[in-house]
This record gives C-alpha cells, sequence and structure tokens, in this order.
C-alpha cells in the first residue's frame, strides 16, 4: 500500500516551462536542453508536448538566485525562445510506499494481542479463516491467505502452499522423493511444496538442487544428499 504525505518545497523551487520557436536550429534546440539538465540548480528535466516543448524544476535559494537563472536563460538561449512561463512550488503531495507492519494483531479473550513477526511460525488456511501458529498456540483470524502475506515482510516469509505461509527460519531441511519436494519445520512437522513453487522456493532458501530439479522432471530419484537450511545462509 502507499500513502500520500504533504511536505514543504524545501526551499525556493520553481518550474519553468519553455517553448522554441518553430523555425530555431534544432542543434542549438538540444544544446539549450543540455546545458539546462546539466545546470547544477536544476533538479528535474522534462521533454513534454502540447503547449510547451521542455519543463525543468530549479532549487534556487532566493530570488536573486532566480533572477539569475532567468537572466542566463535568456542571455544564451533568448533567440530560441517564443515563450515561457514560471511557477513557484508552494506544496509536495508525495507518494510513499508503507512500510510493512511487523506485527500481526490477533484475537483473545480480553481483545486483540500484538503479535511480533519474528514470533510466527506459520500460517494455515482453513475455509474462510487463516490459523497463525507460535510454538504451541494458534489463533483463528477470519481473514484470507493473500490478505495476511501482503501484511508479511517477503523477506522472511515464504509461501510454499496457497494454504501455507512460513517463516524462513522456521524451515529445518527439504526432502525430495522422486517428482514432490517436501519442506520440514524444526517442530518435525512437514508439509509437500507446491510444484509451481519448488525452484523459486529451493532458489531462495539458496539450496545448489538445480541437478536434483532436472532429476525430478525425468521422474529419476535423487541420490544427493540434501544440505541442511541451518547450513546454508537463506537471508
Amino acid at each position: 500500500m502507499t500513502t500520500v504525505r504533504t511536505a514543504p518545497p524545501g526551499g525556493l523551487r520553481v518550474i519553468l516551462c519553455l517553448k522554441f520557436r518553430p523555425q530555431a536550429p534544432l542543434k542549438e534546440v538540444a544544446a539549450c536542453k543540455r546545458a539546462l539538465i546539466e545546470n547544477e540548480r536544476v533538479i528535474h528535466s522534462v521533454e513534454v508536448s502540447g503547449s510547451f516543448d521542455f519543463m525543468i524544476e530549479a532549487d534556487l535559494s532566493d530570488l536573486a538566485n532566480y533572477q539569475t537563472l532567468l537572466d542566463e536563460l535568456t542571455a544564451d538561449w533568448g533567440h530560441l525562445l517564443h515563450q515561457y512561463e514560471a511557477s513557484f512550488v508552494c506544496r509536495r503531495y508525495v507518494r510513499e510506499q508503507d512500510a510493512p507492519a511487523r506485527h500481526l494483531w490477533v484475537p483473545t479473550a480480553s481483545g486483540l494481542q500484538r503479535l511480533a513477526h519474528h514470533a510466527i511460525d506459520k500460517i494455515t488456511a482453513e475455509g474462510d479463516y487463516v490459523r497463525v501458529h507460535s510454538g504451541a498456540s494458534s489463533w483463528l483470524l477470519h481473514t484470507t491467505m493473500k490478505r495476511v502475506a501482503e501484511q508479511l515482510d517477503p523477506d522472511k516469509f515464504l509461501q510454499i502452499h496457497r494454504s501455507l505461509i512460513v517463516r524462513c527460519e522456521f524451515v529445518d531441511r527439504l526432502r525430495h522423493d522422486y517428482r514432490r519436494w517436501t519442506v520440514r519445520f524444526v517442530d518435525g512437522s512437514e508439509h509437500p511444496i507446491a510444484k509451481s513453487r519448488s525452484p523459486g522456493i529451493v532458489a531462495r532458501l539458496k539450496l545448489d538442487s538445480q541437478a536434483a530439479l532436472e532429476r525430478s522432471a525425468r521422474g529419476e530419484r535423487p541420490t544427493e544428499k540434501l544440505r541442511r537450511p541451518t547450513e546454508i545462509n537463506v537471508h
């Protein structure tokens, strides 16, 4: 999700819109654009079509600096310009990606409890609900796997099946048997990995098992011993 925040311009910011004369030599127009792009006071440059041909945003210290920029522009490139207009930036609206939450809220007898992501072992689907597991405890939430996955840090969790999301550090080992990969957790439980997800999950855990995957595709039984993920840097 994203949010939009307002922010002051952070100094004197001006947007200049330039319209070049139709008969202006193309090489000189290109040189003018290049000079503006490389000007240390110009922070954004945009080629446009419509009422104007080129737009810049300049970061200036004061009005005197703005006047100096205009004087330089008209002295060096005024013969190319048909029209220019200036607007001063009063307020910015900045769109930002929300930082992922580091916890889930789970129901208790007395209300809601905040459960940190590092305490979550796995999340399983149960019909119209999901169950959040942490050690010997679990909580049933009326939500979807997709919505829960959006709240979790993708660097810390893996969805190994449409009905199962697991914290990476809760994985103990991977076992391959004929065409199927199975994940074993630190509590001893196991779950098959969806076939379509197997290559990505194996790569994510940094297991050098390309040969095993190729034999799996041919239906051959693997002979190589899989290393424990605890022996591999999975981050």
